[in-house]
């Protein structure tokens, strides 16, 4: 009021406009959960034997308490509300899922893992099963002893692989650019694969590699090339973390 800045029906609008946004957020979050529960978790564990009572009585509260709130017209108490269901309510819900989690093989639990989601290239294969894949080991669907007509991952070795497993290796390396593939695309610019015996081919033949390499990725069915950055550090800022610029192939 001293610098004339807000006025007081100002200041009274943005609070209604903070309120409603915190409100807004908790029904979207509590609606994300209620969804989550009801269609993915309790239909994938109880698949396999295990009791979600528990769990369908705590989402039973969080959508007892969403409902509450929605129908609160003030909306400091309506945010009073949002905050019991968000800190209290859905917590509440939250550990009863956790600890279904933790008896819950990996290939039953319907979303993805912490180590999935940071290391994704290398813990699903291309059907998006789990996979240990830094050790050479992929899944397959089998039938989980102990638990009635359940479909699961189990580790598979590489040498175990065979066609008939819904199953393949698809790991890194499976297609490199050297050898007598690389000769097949650089003979069409009068080179072979011998040029990568002196590292200066870096400074006087990278166009014509460029454009081998993009051949082979094209008729190898490649629509995208990456450029990754490995690590970045500048500054301080995502010290050790990789960067990537997914670029697609046209041909005009």
């Amino acid at each position: 009021a001293k610098f004339d800045v807000l006025s007081i029906p100002e200041t009274q609008a943005r609070r209604d406009i903070s309120l409603q946004h915190y409100t807004g957020m908790a029904e979207i979050e509590a609606g994300c959960m209620i969804s989550m529960v009801t269609k993915e978790v309790i239909p994938a564990v109880s698949s396999i034997g295990i009791d979600t009572k528990a769990l369908a009585a705590a989402c039973a509260a969080v959508k007892a308490g969403l409902h509450t709130f929605e129908k609160e017209g003030d909306d400091y108490a309506k945010a009073k509300l949002a905050r019991v269901l968000r800190l209290e309510t859905m917590e509440k819900c939250r550990a009863v899922c956790d600890a279904i989690e933790e008896q819950c093989p990996a290939g039953v639990w319907p979303f993805a893992s912490y180590r999935e989601l940071l290391f994704l290239d290398s813990c699903q294969d291309g059907f998006g099963h789990t996979t240990n894949a830094g050790s050479g080991s992929f899944t397959r669907s089998f039938q989980a002893v102990g638990y009635a007509a359940a479909s699961v991952s189990q580790p598979l070795e590489v040498a175990q692989l065979t066609p008939t497993l819904e199953v393949q290796k698809l790991g890194y390396g499976s297609k490199r650019f050297i050898g007598a593939v690389a000769d097949k695309y650089l003979a069409k610019y009068g080179e072979s694969s011998k040029i990568f015996e002196d590292a200066s081919w870096t400074k006087t033949k990278a166009d014509v590699v460029a454009k081998a390499v993009l051949d082979w990725g094209r008729c190898s069915g490649a629509t995208v090339y990456t450029h990754w950055f490995q690590p970045l550090g500048a500054n301080g800022v995502r010290h050790g973390q990789t960067g990537q610029v997914h670029n697609h192939m046209f041909t005009f």
